[in-house]
């Protein structure tokens, strides 16, 4: 009998001891896919973001929050002051091409390009990004001799500006139009009522949303003119960038 109830306690005592590592390694293992997902520069709730250091930081868990880590953590954006980062506040054109510019690596365009815009002052921070997304067809500015570098940008523009970034490529039917949907011009399954196929944004909000960069407003509207936010262009950014 007592040889059998010790029996008994060691079977308990491993079954106690399994459960509780079994317990103990869930958080470890969660933690594991959030790095896997979240990528180097999310330490999420359980240690400090680089976007901490603004005091109108989303919270975690919130659609900009990552995506503004990243900016930070790459040196794509260090805010509009060292504590605030303003994610509501419409993204100028100035600073959309200054974070494609950062995204792209800083490069420079060619010397001897000479800018017409009679608003882009050599020296300001967005002078060499202005240049360079001139030279890659990204702008071309507001009329022949300004850029408006502190208008802000609407989610046409904004996407507009992305799909130029990446080379303007074309969706990819396949992906988001069945075969027996093909037609000489097609709409490649443009799911918004509020972007026509002769908008100039047409092409690229299509390919935003095969990328996966945005899902519009709501599941028929893009909502072209409305303002960008500058946490809705580090998120088109971060989306096209860490697919």
């Amino acid at each position: 009998m007592k040889r059998g109830l010790l029996i008994l306690c060691v079977l308990c005592l491993a079954a106690a001891l399994l459960f509780s590592a079994l317990g103990s390694a869930k958080p470890a293992r969660a933690s594991e896919e959030l790095s896997r997902s979240s990528g180097p520069w999310e330490h999420g709730a359980d240690g400090p973001c680089p976007g901490a250091v603004f005091t109108d930081m989303p919270a975690y868990g919130k659609w900009s929050h990552q995506p503004i880590d990243w900016a930070v953590s790459k040196g794509i954006t260090s805010g509009v002051s060292d504590t605030r980062f303003a994610p509501g506040t419409g993204c100028t054109r100035a600073q959309v091409v200054t974070f494609l510019w950062r995204a792209a690596g800083e490069p420079a365009a060619p010397s001897g390009l000479k800018l017409r815009f009679t608003d882009v002052k050599t020296g300001s921070f967005y002078y060499e990004a202005v240049r360079w997304a001139v030279y890659k067809g990204i702008t071309k500015g507001t009329d022949d001799t300004h850029f408006s570098p502190g208008s802000t940008c609407t989610r046409a523009q904004i996407v507009t500006f992305l799909h130029r970034f990446e080379g303007s490529p074309l969706p990819d039917p396949s992906v988001i139009v069945s075969p027996e949907d093909m037609d000489p011009n097609p709409d490649y399954g443009n799911p918004f009522s509020d972007v026509k196929t002769t908008a100039y944004y047409f092409i690229p909000v299509v390919w935003a949303v095969n990328r996966g960069v945005t899902n519009g407003t709501s599941p028929t509207t893009f909502s072209p003119n409305n303002t960008c936010t500058r946490a809705e262009v580090v998120t088109f950014l971060f989306r096209d960038r860490e697919p």
